[in-house]
């Protein structure tokens, strides 16, 4: 877990989360591949401090029968996955639910094959792999192997919460209703280049816009999006200078480097009465 720029490293993901949850803005990234039986609940973060998960090239198994993770009322999570390095992984799916996780391909049917970092095997009424109450921000990660009895099997998104999905992959999960996302009365933003269709494993996907994807987004079985994103900007101090803040910038949640994967260029950011913006264009293999 990072904290404030400290890390401390947890041996068991129950007292990660505890401690996670205690302070707003606090990075839970994933050291190893886990297995959880309860779901991990979120239960703070902020607009300029989300609670943010790394999964860091692995992932969540769900062992029980419930959702994977649920966000509170609240709570802001943002779902990430800032690994350079994106390994390939065999998830067993029965009945709709990843039961295992492999990292070489067994001579096997009901297997599906992941890239990075993922969250699968969530059995519940609503939201097999999010139950979202809250704001729940999806930069990064695949959401993969969860089942609903009824609505949402990767994310079920509540009356008055938020959803933005501007990175990551929703694949192979299953419901009733809403095999990749139900929006039950929330606000669903999608943002990026983004591929959907309405068959689980993606095999009917083709391009659509932002507006289309989140007025859309229940009648799909799954969803991509790639999209530039940046960690949040804390309060600057005015200096009568112009103000350039260090940011992060991330493409399908990996961090780029600057003037090489990507340049960026500020304006109106020297007076305090002007509204700063800036721009963030793609270099090489990220133009755009």
């Amino acid at each position: 877990m990072i904290s404030d720029g400290n890390a401390i490293a947890y041996t068991d993901i129950a007292l990660a989360v505890s401690a996670w949850n205690e302070t707003a803005g606090a990075t839970l990234k994933l050291l190893s591949n886990v297995s959880v039986s309860e779901t991990i609940e979120v239960d703070n973060g902020s607009t300029d401090h989300p609670m943010i998960l790394d999964l860091n090239d692995h992932g969540i198994l769900m062992k029980g029968d419930n959702s994977v993770i649920s966000v509170s009322v609240s709570s802001i999570f943002m779902l990430v996955d800032r690994s350079a390095t994106q390994t390939d992984r065999f998830i067993r799916i029965e009945y709709g639910k990843g039961k295992e996780v492999y990292e070489v391909e067994p001579h096997e049917d009901g297997l599906i094959k992941v890239t990075g970092g993922y969250i699968t095997g969530g059995l519940s009424a609503t939201g097999g792999g999010i139950l979202n109450s809250g704001t729940f921000i999806m930069s990064g990660g695949t959401i993969a192997g969860n089942r609903a009895y009824a609505q949402g099997g990767g994310i079920y998104t509540g009356l008055e919460s938020q959803l933005m999905i501007n990175g990551g992959v929703i694949v192979s999960n299953t419901a009733m209703e809403g095999k990749a996302v139900y929006n039950d009365g929330g606000n669903v933003r999608i943002g990026g280049e983004i591929l959907a269709g309405s068959e689980i494993d993606g095999s009917d996907a083709g391009n659509v816009s932002p507006g289309k994807a989140s007025d859309d987004a229940g009648t799909y079985g799954f969803l991509s999006a790639a999209s530039f994103t940046y960690d949040p900007i804390v309060a600057q101090t005015y200096t009568g200078k112009a103000i350039v803040p260090d940011i992060k910038v991330y493409y399908c949640g990996t961090l780029l480097r600057k003037n090489k994967d990507y340049k960026i260029k500020f304006s109106n950011n020297t007076n305090a009465d002007d509204k700063a913006s800036f721009t963030i264009t793609g270099k090489g293999n990220t133009s755009g």
